[in-house]
């Protein structure tokens, strides 16, 4: 990747104190919902990014399975899923966006 792209890729992020998460459901709903490509691909690498961590979580012991995706699932799977889960439950958009996304996965691919 050039060093441009990365400059703009982390502005895209930039905003918010790490303290209190880096940016809201709502900030990454616009990065979802944008026309933009870079912005689109902010989202669904942000998303991926929740994916493994929280499996990276889980394979250390420190959580169970959260969520249980099945095979063919991709980063366009999991946009759509986030663009749903937004929209059914805006009163969870103020919170940091891990979160919302963790929960949209959690309603999307429950562990039977």
């Amino acid at each position: 990747m050039k060093p441009a792209a990365i400059i703009l890729t982390a502005m895209l992020f930039a905003g918010s104190p790490a303290e209190a998460g880096f940016f809201t459901g709502e900030q990454l709903l616009v990065k979802c919902n944008s026309e933009s490509v870079p912005h689109q691909l902010a989202c669904v690498f942000y998303l991926a990014g929740a994916v493994d961590a929280s499996q990276t979580h889980h394979n250390w012991g420190d959580i169970s399975r959260q969520f249980c995706m099945g095979p063919g699932i991709n980063i366009v799977n999991l946009r759509q899923v986030y663009l749903r889960y937004a929209v059914d439950h805006p009163g969870e958009l103020h919170l940091p966006a891990t979160g919302t996304a963790l929960n949209s996965f959690i309603d999307a691919f429950p562990c039977e």
